[in-house]
């Protein structure tokens, strides 16, 4: 016998996934975590979409202007995989990788000058692309982090008569 049913609004579920013509397929994802002030974490995912295997894949990761690659990374991947650094950028290759097989790389670049309000820091990350692609589309993906404003918070104590605000110590002007 089942047990008794409590919560039927957690019994179903959605997945879109575009279904593209036979044929060699990569496809890139990534995202990014701030890693204390002075620093950016990268989570990279790359996968096989297609119907054919992949061979002597070339991951190419160009990370952000005013950043420094401090040598930290890993990854998941179930055969040998050599990271190459040259300035700005960082290229993984990968022997083979079958359909259905996907794999996560991580990674982490210092910002040269410390946490800075108001900076974009772009990443783009790149797999090398087969001529017969069916999507290349998906070989590319790009990541923008944003440092974030100068304030971080503003509170007005309406019925006091103080103002308490978590910012830098340069002037801040509040219009009520």
């Amino acid at each position: 016998e089942l047990p008794v049913e409590d919560s039927y609004w957690d019994n179903t579920g959605t997945v879109v996934e575009t279904l593209y013509d036979h044929g060699p397929n990569l496809r890139t994802h990534k995202w990014h975590d701030w890693n204390n002030e002075g620093q950016l974490s990268y989570h990279v995912r790359l996968e096989n979409v297609g119907d054919q295997p992949q061979t002597g894949i070339l991951l190419t990761d160009t990370y952000p202007l005013s950043t420094t690659f401090n040598g930290n990374w890993g990854h998941n991947y179930w055969d040998w995989m050599n990271l190459s650094t040259p300035p700005g950028v960082l290229v993984w290759e990968l022997p083979q990788m079958g359909p259905g097989e996907g794999t996560d790389i991580w990674f982490s670049v210092d910002l040269d000058a410390g946490y800075e309000p108001f900076r974009w820091y772009t990443n783009t990350l790149e797999a090398s692309l087969d001529p017969s692609d069916s999507n290349p589309a998906d070989n590319t993906y790009v990541d923008v982090a944003f440092s974030g404003g100068e304030v971080d918070n503003v509170g007005i104590d309406v019925y006091g008569n103080h103002i308490s605000v978590d910012a830098p110590f340069d002037p801040i002007t509040i219009t009520t």
